[in-house]
């Protein structure tokens, strides 16, 4: 905490710079607590709201169609997201900084790319599928069988970019306030 020497009224300017710095500390880690906070409701919410779309396609069998299995890939990519990624960033947003260690922090960086690879990959497949379902729609060209294939793609090249950085080419680092 500042404190002020009132017994100099002509060095007014420092006393307010000081308290203007302690005013910006205060606030800048209220903003952070607001943002760990907000990121965990998020976190509960994707958890919550993909495993009942999971859960809810796994047991309808009618929920079980081509666009539905690049839905539910989404899904699971999200889970992994929400399970792996958004607990690294609640628990830094709670202490300000990296306190997990450097092994932790590589995992973090892989994680982060599988999964939002993944997210990334499998909503161009939507695209993909749905465009060929307007086009041609009296035409099966994505197949089930396909569509698996394309779902396997998802994930294996968000793997292979994911592993690049564990390589040693490339490392992650926490950069504070990002």
């Amino acid at each position: 905490m500042a404190y002020a020497n009132l017994s100099q009224t002509g060095d007014s300017s420092v006393i307010s710079d000081e308290l203007e710095s302690e005013s910006a500390r205060l606030r800048y880690g209220t903003e952070y607590l607001v943002f760990a906070t907000a990121l965990g409701i998020v976190m509960l919410v994707a958890i919550f709201g993909n495993m009942t779309l999971i859960v809810t396609i796994c047991r309808t069998a009618s929920l079980r169609t081509r666009t539905n299995m690049f839905i539910l890939n989404q899904a699971c990519a999200d889970v992994g997201v929400a399970l792996f990624c958004m607990p690294f960033s609640v628990v830094t947003s709670f202490t300000q900084g990296w306190v997990l260690g450097d092994s932790l922090c590589q995992m973090n960086g892989f994680m982060n790319i599988l999964f939002e690879a993944t997210s990334l990959f499998t909503l161009t497949a939507i695209s993909i599928e749905k465009y060929f379902s307007i086009v041609k729609p009296m035409a099966v060209v994505i197949t089930t069988r396909l569509a698996w294939i394309m779902i396997t793609m998802t994930w294996f090249t968000a793997l292979v970019l994911a592993t690049i950085p564990l390589t040693g080419f490339i490392t992650f680092t926490y950069k504070p306030g990002e």
